[in-house]
């Protein structure tokens, strides 16, 4: 079972971690508060979904060096950049890092806050929705024997039945027994599902090695 979302919050300053972990729960959302990126960092584990609320003015580790932290660590958790000392280069600069999708300026407005929050949960839903549609492509693909993957790695190349014995070096008929196989294996009931299935979920990156 998912757990509900959560906004992790990172601000040095208690007060702030308080008054937006407020705000928040009267829109019935969990939150989180971390006074330090080491803090967050140390006790977040990438299964839990929802959003991180990041100041960027933070002791030590600040924002930016949190963020690079959090790519190099390949966890995809929307951050929502929060600072009392915006600039327009600041802003623009991180809005233009993999993964933040928005900044907002102290003192926040609530409504802002209230969407931007929103909108970056339901990123998060769409990401880790998409992770586990590859996840279970790939598993599906892991089933398919060597000649099976051949088979499939025509197919998502446009190649006909006929097309695919030739290249083959097999029968019309062993290539359509095939065909039913890497079907059922991937779980689909046509061709072009089976095409998205394989590309968009990476499998087909795999048949390209």
């Amino acid at each position: 079972m998912t757990s509900a979302p959560t906004v992790f919050i990172v601000d040095d300053e208690s007060v702030i971690c308080s008054s937006l972990s407020a705000l928040l729960e009267t829109i019935d959302l969990n939150t989180q508060a971390f006074h330090s990126a080491e803090d967050f960092l140390n006790n977040y584990r990438p299964e839990q979904p929802g959003c991180l609320l990041l100041d960027f003015n933070l002791p030590r580790m600040n924002g930016s060096e949190l963020h690079a932290q959090l790519q190099d660590r390949q966890i995809l958790l929307p951050v929502i950049v929060m600072t009392a000392h915006a600039t327009v280069t600041l802003a623009v600069d991180f809005m233009k890092k993999n993964g933040v999708i928005d900044f907002l300026e102290k003192p926040i407005d609530t409504q802002k806050l209230f969407d931007t929050v929103h909108k970056a949960i339901q990123i998060d839903e769409v990401l880790r929705q998409k992770q586990a549609d590859r996840r279970a492509a790939l598993e599906d693909f892991a089933c398919l024997t060597l000649r099976e993957r051949e088979v499939l790695d025509l197919l998502v190349q446009g190649k006909h039945s006929k097309e695919i014995a030739g290249d083959l070096g097999i029968s019309f008929r062993t290539v359509e027994k095939h065909r039913i196989k890497v079907m059922q294996k991937m779980q689909v009931d046509n061709l072009p599902t089976l095409v998205q299935k394989a590309m968009l979920c990476g499998v087909f990156h795999l048949l390209s090695k």
